[in-house]
C-alpha cells in the first residue's frame, strides 16, 4: 500500500498542482501558467523548504526583465507562495517579497537613471559579501 505523502513532503511540483487543484475553474486557468513557470524556473523536484526571499527576488527580476505581460502573471505566483506558507511548508510568506515597479507614466516622476533599486534582503546579502 503506496504512503500518502504528508504535506511537509511534498515537492514544489505537487504543491503546484494541488494549489491549482484547490482553485476554480477560471482561477485556475489564470494562475497555472505563472505558476508553472516558477515551478519550473525553481525546479520541480526541490522541496518548497528551500526557497528564500533571495530566489523569489531572482524570479521576479527574470521574469521582469521578459517584458510583456510577465509584470501581471507574476503577480499570480504570490497566492500560490502564501498556500506555501499556510501549508507549513515555506517558514515565511514568500509572497511579500513580489513588488512590482509601476510604469514612469503611473509614478508621476522621473527617476534618477544611475539609481538601483533593492530589496532590504538583497541589500543584506551584498552587504554580506563586501564584508567578507
Amino acid at each position: 500500500m503506496p504512503q500518502e505523502k504528508t504535506a511537509v513532503s511534498l515537492t514544489l511540483g505537487e504543491a503546484a498542482r494541488n494549489y491549482v487543484g484547490t482553485l476554480g475553474q477560471e482561477p485556475a486557468q489564470a494562475a497555472q501558467p505563472a505558476v508553472l513557470r516558477f515551478v519550473q524556473w525553481f525546479g520541480a523536484d526541490r522541496s518548497p523548504a528551500e526557497l528564500t526571499t533571495l530566489d523569489v527576488e531572482r524570479f521576479v527580476e527574470e521574469s521582469a526583465g521578459r517584458g510583456g505581460s510577465q509584470g501581471r502573471s507574476i503577480e499570480a505566483v504570490r497566492p500560490f507562495l502564501a498556500h506555501l506558507k499556510k501549508l507549513g511548508l515555506t517558514e515565511a510568506n514568500l509572497g511579500t517579497t513580489i513588488k512590482l515597479k509601476r510604469a514612469d507614466s503611473e509614478s508621476g516622476s522621473a527617476e534618477n537613471p544611475n539609481a538601483v533599486e533593492m530589496t532590504r534582503a538583497g541589500y543584506e546579502q551584498l552587504s554580506v559579501s563586501y564584508t567578507h
